[in-house]
């Protein structure tokens, strides 16, 4: 009967939790940061359900205190069980956007990228309710459903993060595929959601001695190189390990990410309950403890100095990876273009490197700011930020990235800037390629321009 009352009790402490969480107005924004603390009071409720119930069943106050093993098991048990739900409350949020995401057919992990679109794949997003395709070529950069590279000169390769990749945007609405139009030529837009400043270095050491691209336009924003200054990233509710920049230059992951490749696909169109979620937890809770275990093994080895630190100052990290983009599009004959973008009224800074090296300089982000003389954040992103309307007629936004009137103007800018140093240029003059054979030959006669 006791254990009956205990477990009612319990019950009435959770639901009311759940109702706080669920339901109760939020006085101010910073409510939210109670939402964990209420998240791990169940957890201690639970804890306190099942050590209670199996009390004098299981064990007793005199076997705690008779037996050293059983003490230390049990707080083992109770150190596993608030670990074990750590994970769960990380897990949780992949498991309710893996659901009709597709994420397993576009995305994977990367020994030197820590992630990296899937070559040859394609999937669906949403934006405002709406899918819309999401594919990608043989080498992982985004293009729009039924595309074929014919690699046509000019021939453009775009790096960034997920402004470059077009993210909330068909792959025909970005500026990437407006500015290859305009151009006449073909594109590679190597964009990927959350990268920073080493992954686009490292993709430009794969696709630049690969494809030889007229130009190479590079994204410059600030979150850029902080996201490299690190040894790890926060993506999809986990830590992945990325390259980075060190006080010795770019590093490779400091050991092999895992998370993404984990057979998570079987989930997206089961349907959602508990014993799903429970199977869910089982197949993807093993990389999270292979992730804390070599975390752990990382901090020791940082201690030891066997592990260079991340560059600890930004203006050296960016100077570093625009001087080596540099150097690499001019070894491979190619043009190499900065472009801004900030998300404010503010005028974005440009690394001194890019200032020293006379590397060309699209000033997007002043474009957007001037096209409506838009002087707050709210501004920039109640004409630039995708929104969505109710019903009722309210607007809603919904995401922070360029929408489609953004990535034309900043195509434009582009344009401008590209088709100015064609006339200075030989560029193309370039042999067209239209086949893989095509690319082949070209590769093998044209000398890189120092």
């Amino acid at each position: 009967m006791k254990s009956l009352q205990f477990t009612l009790l319990i019950a009435v402490a959770i639901a009311f939790l759940y109702y706080l969480n669920r339901y109760a107005p939020r006085p101010s924004p910073g409510f939210e940061a109670f939402t964990g603390l209420i998240v791990y009071l169940v957890a201690i409720l639970l804890l306190l359900w099942l050590l209670g119930i199996t009390y004098n069943s299981v064990w007793t106050s005199a076997t705690y205190k008779k037996y050293p093993l059983f003490r230390l098991g049990l707080w083992l048990f109770v150190l596993g069980y608030f670990y074990a739900w750590s994970i769960g409350r990380a897990i949780y949020p992949i498991y309710t956007f893996t659901k009709g995401s597709g994420l397993s057919r576009v995305y994977t992990n990367d020994n030197q990228l820590g992630h990296r679109t899937k070559p040859n794949s394609a999937g669906e997003s949403y934006v405002r309710g709406e899918s819309y395709p999401v594919v990608h070529d043989e080498q992982g950069c985004r293009i729009p459903a039924g595309y074929q590279h014919n690699y046509r000169r000019p021939l453009v390769l775009f790096l960034g993060c997920s402004f470059t990749y077009g993210d909330c945007c068909a792959a025909d609405s970005t500026f990437s595929h407006f500015v290859s139009q305009g151009l006449g030529g073909d594109y590679l837009n190597a964009g990927a959601n959350s990268y920073g400043l080493s992954q686009m270095l490292v993709r430009a050491q794969e696709l630049i001695p690969k494809y030889k691209p007229n130009y190479v336009v590079v994204e410059h924003a600030f979150w850029l190189a902080q996201r490299s200054m690190r040894y790890y990233q926060d993506y999809l509710g986990g830590k992945f390990p990325i390259p980075y920049i060190s006080t010795e230059g770019l590093r490779p992951p400091v050991f092999t990410p895992r998370g993404l490749d984990v057979p998570i696909r079987q989930f997206e169109d089961s349907p959602q309950s508990m014993l799903d979620y429970l199977h869910f937890y089982a197949t993807l809770a093993p990389s999270f403890v292979y992730q804390d275990y070599n975390e752990l093994l990382t901090g020791a080895r940082a201690l030891l100095g066997q592990i260079p630190p991340p560059e600890p100052d930004e203006a050296k990290a960016n100077n570093y990876v625009y001087e080596e983009l540099s150097r690499l599009s001019q070894a491979h004959g190619a043009t190499m273009v900065v472009w801004t973008i900030g998300g404010s009224t503010e005028t974005v800074p440009l690394p001194t490197s890019v200032q020293k090296l006379g590397i060309p300089v699209v000033q997007s982000n002043e474009a957007l700011i001037k096209k409506y003389d838009i002087r707050s954040s709210d501004e920039y992103y109640r004409h630039y930020a995708h929104w969505q309307v109710s019903p009722q007629g309210d607007s809603t936004l919904v995401d922070h990235h360029p929408n489609v009137e953004a990535h034309r103007i900043i195509a434009d800018e582009m344009l401008t800037t590209l088709r100015s140093l064609a006339q200075t240029s030989q560029d193309t003059a370039a042999p067209q390629i239209t086949s893989a054979q095509d690319l082949k030959a070209a590769k093998a006669t044209r000398k890189p321009t120092l």
